[in-house]
C-alpha cells in the first residue's frame, strides 16, 4: 500500500497551497463601498480582477510541476433591459384665448359676438348649419331633416335620443319651446333679426313645425342661429341663474365659469353625433377653458409661449409670432345703422351721404387694417341673393361734396353720438376714431361712445320694433343712440337677413321704419328665385343710394394656433367647433 511521505514534494505541495490561499484571501484590496448601481460591466471587471492569479517567485527549478490555478468562467451578463417607451397619449384639453369675456352665456339673450362661439357653436347645437366643406344646409345633432309642407311652414324631423346637458329630453315639445322664445319679438334675441316672428308647434314626439307669419321659402337656411335650450330649466330658474349659461344640445356643457378669469367647457357625455356630418361628432378633445385677453399681441405671445392653443383674431402683424397663422373671411361684414326715425338730423338724407363721402375708408384699410380686406358701399358683399357690384361700390372720399351737402341739409353743428364695440373686429376701436376723426374735419360734432359689449347690446337693441303704435315715439326706457357700430352674419348669402334685422318696422335692432321699405321688403321676404332676387336688389339699391345703412368693409379675421393642433378654420366665417379638432400629438 502506497503511503504519503513527507518530503521535497509534500513541501512544495505546502507552499503551492500557501500561496493559492494568499491570493485567494489577501491578494486585492476591496474596492469602497459604492451605494449606487453599478452597471453590468463594471461588476464584470470587478470580478474578473478578483480572479486573476498573482505571479510568484518559482521556490523550485522551473521544470519543477506547478500547481494551476484557473479562473473560474464568469457567466455572460444579462444585459440591462432597454426601458419601455410608453406611448403618450395626445393631449384631450384645449386653451383659447378671445378678446373679451361675454356679459352672459344665455343663447337666447346675449347679442352675437365674437365670444358667441362659446355659447352659439359649442353649447347648443342649431337648427341648421352650413357645411364646411359643400357649403350646403346640413342638421347637426339634434335633427335628421326638413321639408316644406305649406307656403308658410316648415316640418322638422328630430334625431332620437338626444338629451340637454341636464339631462331633460329633447323632443318636439322641447324644442317648440325655444322656437317660441327666439321667435317672439318682445325677448330680442339674434336669431329674430334672421327670421323675425314664427312659432313652433309639435306634432308628435320627433316631429316639430315652424310656422311663419307670411311665406317663408328660405326659413332653414334664415335660420341658421337658431338654437335650443332644457325648457323646464330655462323657464324655471331666474335670470341670474338662466344668463350664466345656455343649457344645450351641443358637444360642450358648461363645468366652471370663474368670472374676470376663465370659462371651463367639458364633453357632453351624452351628445348624439350625425354620422353624415362632420361638424357633427363626439368630440376627441374633452375640455376646453377659454381666456380672455383685449390686447391683440398678447393673445398671439400667449400661444408662442404655450399658454394657449388657439388666439382668436389676432393682428396680421402677429403673422411671424406664432406656429401657425390663418387668415380667413370671417362672414361679418361691420356697417353703421343709422337713426332715421327720431334723429332729426339724420332723417336728412343729404347729411347721410355726407357721412358717406366724408371719411376715406381705403386709408382706414390701408393704415389701420394693413389692406387686409376690401371697402364696401353696403352691408354685405358680392356673392349675396341682392348685392350688385353697383350697389357694393365703396363710397367716392370727397370731403368738399360731403360739406356742400351738410350745408345744404341746413346741419348747424348738433351732437351725432356713435355707440362702438372696442374688440368685435380687428381694430375695431382704431377703425371708429378715425371715421369720427374725418367727420370732424368735414365739421360734424361727432361723439365717439366706446362701450363694454352688454352696455353696448343694449343699445342695439333699442330699435323701432319696441315701440308699440305711434313709431314716432322713441323707444321708452333705453338708448337707441344716433348711430351704431354693428356686423351681420351673412352666411345665409341673402339680403333677407338684413330687412329682418335692420329695415323692417318690427325688428328691435331696426332705425329704417318707412312704408315703402316695409312694402317693398316684405314682398322680398315671401318671393322666391328670379323674383326674390329682382326684389332684394331693389332694396339693396335704396340702401345705398340713401345710405340708409353705412356699410365699411369686408369682415377678415387672423388666427394663430399651436403647431400640434389639427384644425384648419371654414374659410367663409369665423365658427370654432371644438369637436372638429384634435391634436396631431
Amino acid at each position: 500500500m502506497e503511503r504519503f511521505r513527507w518530503g521535497s514534494n509534500c513541501t512544495r505541495l505546502i507552499v503551492s497551497v500557501l500561496v493559492l490561499f494568499s491570493v485567494l484571501s489577501c491578494g486585492t484590496a476591496a474596492p469602497p463601498e459604492d451605494t449606487g448601481a453599478s452597471s453590468p460591466a463594471a461588476t464584470i471587471s470587478a470580478l474578473e480582477g478578483t480572479l486573476t492569479p498573482v505571479a510568484t517567485e518559482p521556490s523550485q527549478p522551473a521544470d519543477a510541476a506547478q500547481p494551476t490555478i484557473t479562473a473560474t468562467a464568469v457567466p455572460a451578463a444579462t444585459p440591462a433591459p432597454t426601458p419601455t417607451v410608453q406611448a403618450q397619449p395626445a393631449r384631450n384639453d384645449i386653451k383659447i384665448v378671445l378678446a373679451a369675456e361675454p356679459p352672459g352665456l344665455d343663447l337666447f339673450q346675449t347679442s352675437g359676438s365674437e365670444h358667441s362661439t362659446i355659447y352659439r357653436e359649442n353649447m347648443t347645437d342649431l337648427i341648421s348649419w352650413v357645411a364646411k366643406d359643400t357649403k350646403e344646409l346640413v342638421p347637426l345633432s339634434g335633427f335628421t331633416g326638413w321639408e316644406q309642407v305649406a307656403p308658410d311652414r316648415w316640418r322638422f324631423f328630430l334625431r332620437e335620443g338626444i338629451k340637454f346637458h341636464n339631462g331633460e329630453v329633447f323632443d318636439a315639445a322641447a324644442a317648440v319651446v325655444s322656437v317660441n322664445i327666439q321667435g317672439d319679438p318682445d325677448q330680442a334675441t339674434d336669431s329674430f333679426a334672421d327670421t323675425g316672428p314664427i312659432t313652433g308647434e309639435a306634432v308628435d314626439p320627433l316631429t316639430m313645425e315652424v310656422v311663419c307669419p307670411e311665406v317663408c321659402p328660405i326659413f332653414p337656411r334664415a335660420a341658421k342661429a337658431l338654437g335650443f335650450q332644457a325648457p323646464k330649466w330655462y323657464t324655471e330658474n331666474p335670470e341670474d341663474v338662466t344668463s350664466r349659461n345656455t343649457m344645450g344640445i351641443g358637444p360642450y356643457r358648461l363645468r366652471q365659469w370663474d368670472p374676470g378669469i376663465a370659462i371651463h367647457l367639458e364633453a357632453h357625455p351624452d351628445y348624439v353625433p350625425n354620422p353624415e356630418v362632420p361638424e357633427a361628432q363626439a368630440p376627441v378633445i374633452q375640455n376646453v377653458t377659454y381666456l380672455f385677453r383685449e390686447e391683440t399681441t398678447v393673445r398671439a405671445a400667449m400661444v408662442n409661449a404655450g399658454e394657449a392653443d388657439l388666439a382668436n383674431n389676432i393682428a396680421i402683424a402677429d403673422e411671424g409670432n406664432v406656429p401657425v397663422f390663418h387668415r380667413t373671411a370671417s362672414g361679418l361684414n361691420p356697417f353703421l345703422g343709422i337713426d332715421t326715425i327720431w334723429n332729426p338730423v339724420l332723417k336728412n338724407v343729404k347729411v347721410r351721404q355726407a357721412l358717406a363721402q366724408g371719411f376715406d375708408c381705403q386709408e382706414i384699410v390701408d393704415t389701420v387694417l394693413n389692406g387686409a380686406t376690401t371697402c364696401r358701399g353696403n352691408a354685405g358683399f358680392p356673392g349675396i341673393n341682392g348685392i350688385t357690384e353697383e350697389n357694393v361700390k365703396p363710397y367716392e372720399y370727397n370731403p368738399e361734396r360731403a360739406k356742400q351737402l351738410l350745408e345744404e341739409a341746413g346741419y348747424a353743428g348738433e351732437e351725432i353720438r356713435i355707440a362702438s364695440r372696442a374688440v368685435s373686429y380687428l381694430g375695431q376701436q382704431e377703425v371708429m376714431e378715425a371715421i369720427a376723426s374725418y367727420w370732424a374735419d368735414i365739421g360734424v360734432n361727432a361723439n365717439l361712445q366706446i362701450m363694454e359689449s352688454g352696455v353696448h347690446r343694449d343699445v342695439r337693441y333699442c330699435g323701432i320694433g319696441n315701440v308699440d303704435g305711434d313709431v314716432s315715439k322713441e323707444p321708452p326706457g333705453c338708448d337707441h343712440g344716433d348711430i351704431y357700430e354693428t356686423s351681420a352674419d351673412l352666411s345665409s348669402m341673402d339680403y333677407s337677413r338684413l330687412i329682418y334685422g335692420w329695415l323692417s318696422c318690427t325688428s328691435p335692432t331696426s332705425r329704417v321704419c318707412e312704408p315703402r321699405m316695409e312694402e317693398l321688403g316684405q314682398r322680398a321676404l315671401v318671393a322666391s328665385g328670379p323674383e326674390r332676387t329682382q326684389l332684394l336688389t331693389q332694396v339693396a339699391d335704396i340702401v345705398h343710394e340713401e345710405v340708409l345703412l353705412l356699410g365699411l368693409f369686408d369682415g377678415v379675421i387672423f388666427i394663430g394656433q399651436h403647431a400640434d393642433l389639427d384644425w384648419e378654420p371654414r374659410g367663409f366665417d369665423r365658427k370654432i367647433r371644438v369637436n372638429t379638432m384634435q391634436w396631431k400629438k
